[in-house]
């Protein structure tokens, strides 16, 4: 085998009984098309394209630095910005796709990375490369994001899409919602759901059943108890966290607007062809990949591609210029008037300007 290196009106009709009722909401209800018992009318039947998005408040955070496991703090997110509740789906994409008759970067290619365990008949018959220093991943032709397991697969409409580039993602992001990748400290204060401090967006402790990942004492070894040996659904698990994200981490590896460099606090130009991926993937195991902490980090070349690598969108606060495609809904989750509060006391304490026992505060929430 030859080694390979791997390198808004619409918003308006499209809120919530929550945000209709929100304080700081800045929508007037009279634009609303609104039912006899004062409620917006859920017209989706007529949008093939929906978004769930939640209001993510940018408090600071401390992460810890993977390299040098010294803790720092974040504060690069100043606004209010929206995040995509679940990652994009192939449902979501293939409606992209259909609409804009656009091709894929791994499509242009030929060809994407697969798992040599997952791969199709067809797909382990022809590979003959592998990853250098990843020799778990084959070269396969003719994998792309209709065909995740290689030629001879077939893509499920509710799981994340897979085998698309940074280059696709924010393409699709830009058509869908108007929007964009999140930066990498947007993506982690969102995991975080509003804790200064925690090791998984749901707190300190590992709980298997809240993330698709390598479930079992060995890693990639059978049984994968979880019964999805690759994606599963992008509900998989329920909310991970305040803000009620779903599969933030684990799952597939989520892309991000940041390039890479070293660490956190570099100083050093950051390689613009290399951008940050968060969250881990399915694949992770705490033997091999323990990935899938809020704080971890890994990367991918801008072009490449692979069954365990997808995306889900941003956009800022309020949205403007939303297509007219897309049914987007703005959801508040349970514990909203608490994140809210939280918000509100951080501005009116100064910011970061806060002390110890309001950031212990703040994790117990």
């Amino acid at each position: 085998m030859t080694i390979l290196v791997a390198s808004y009106f619409l918003f308006l009709a499209a809120v919530t009984n929550a945000e209709i009722g929100n304080p700081e909401n800045n929508l007037n209800e009279n634009n609303l098309n609104v039912n006899q018992n004062g409620n917006p009318e859920k017209q989706t039947t007529s949008y093939k394209l929906h978004h769930d998005m939640t209001k993510i408040y940018p408090l600071p955070f401390t992460t810890i630095d993977p390299n040098t496991n010294q803790q720092h703090k974040r504060a690069s997110v100043k606004k209010v910005f929206l995040l995509d509740i679940h990652e994009v789906s192939n449902q979501q994409f293939q409606e992209f796709t259909k609409e804009t008759n656009y091709k894929t970067e791994a499509e242009a290619f030929g060809w994407s990375f697969v798992l040599e365990a997952f791969a199709s008949k067809q797909a382990l018959a022809d590979a003959t490369e592998a990853v250098a220093g990843a020799q778990q991943w084959i070269k396969v032709d003719g994998a792309d994001w209709k065909a995740p397991d290689g030629p001879g697969s077939a893509f499920i409409e509710d799981h994340p899409v897979v085998h698309v580039s940074w280059k696709d993602a924010r393409e699709y992001c830009k058509w869908a919602i108007g929007g964009r990748l999140p930066t990498e400290d947007e993506w982690e204060t969102a995991a975080r759901g509003a804790k200064e401090l925690r090791t998984y967006p749901w707190g300190n402790k590992f709980i298997q059943s809240k993330l698709n990942v390598w479930d079992s004492p060995n890693w990639m070894q059978p049984p994968d108890n979880d019964g999805y040996p690759t994606t599963a659904p992008i509900n998989y698990g329920g909310p991970q966290n305040d803000y009620e994200l779903q599969n933030i981490v684990g799952n597939v590896w989520e892309m991000t607007e940041t390039p890479w460099s070293e660490d956190r606090k570099s100083v050093n130009p950051r390689d613009p062809n290399e951008m940050v991926k968060k969250g881990g993937s399915f694949m992770c195991h705490e033997k091999f990949c323990f990935q899938y902490r809020s704080h971890s980090r890994s990367h991918n070349s801008a072009d490449s591609s692979a069954q365990n690598l997808g995306f889900r969108c941003a956009v800022d606060y309020p949205p403007k210029d939303v297509p007219k495609h897309v049914y987007l809904h703005v959801k508040y989750p349970e514990k909203y008037k608490k994140l809210q509060m939280l918000w509100e006391e951080f501005q009116k304490g100064g910011g970061m300007k806060k002390s110890g026992n309001e950031k212990k505060k703040r994790d117990e929430l």
